[in-house]
């Protein structure tokens, strides 16, 4: 037969989960035969003098604490395989709209402007999705899915970059794009 210590009917106490208490934590040390008897006079000497009730707080914000932390994790995989799902419709619509605008005239630095405007758009909102998602990874989860609000500078970059390129590029004379 085992003796039971106050440190080991502390664990069994949390073990109990949340209809615990110290008169069913006694009748189970009564219908165990492997153990010697703890009197219920002992049981509140050690739950007071041991501090029970505050170390089952503590316990019980930790494990809330833990189980918070994965919900949170798993909500944001899940946000992150959308915002994926999304860039990939995005990168695909992108690819068919760039095979039609191969077949386009553009007539001004200002069409081909609003074209890359238009295909940046796409990216952007596809970044917009990562980079929420990745905004809230960066705050609960591991560094591997950190860096993704790096799409957003690229498309801002590559819009200036063609704003750029647009306003020093007008082909037909200014007054003549509006036919």
């Amino acid at each position: 037969m085992r003796k039971v210590t106050a440190e080991q009917a502390f664990e069994d106490y949390v073990a109990l989960g949340p209809g615990r208490s110290l008169s069913k934590l006694e009748a189970r040390y009564r219908n165990d035969t492997g153990v010697i008897q703890v009197s219920s006079a002992t049981l509140r000497r050690w739950s007071s003098k041991f501090r029970w009730q505050a170390r089952l707080a503590e316990h019980d914000e930790k494990v809330a604490e833990q189980v918070q932390h994965k919900l949170a994790k798993a909500e944001a995989s899940e946000r992150w395989n959308a915002a994926q799902d999304l860039r990939t419709v995005a990168q695909l619509g992108t690819k068919r709209l760039i095979d039609k605008i191969a077949n386009i005239e553009l007539k001004s630095g200002a069409d081909a402007k609003a074209m890359t405007d238009a295909i940046v758009a796409l990216i952007g909102k596809a970044d917009v999705l990562e980079g929420g998602v990745s905004d809230r990874i960066e705050e609960i989860v591991e560094p591997e899915y950190r860096g993704l609000g790096k799409f957003r500078r690229k498309a801002e970059q590559a819009k200036a970059e063609a704003e750029a390129q647009g306003t020093e590029q007008e082909t037909v004379p200014e007054g003549d794009d509006e036919r």
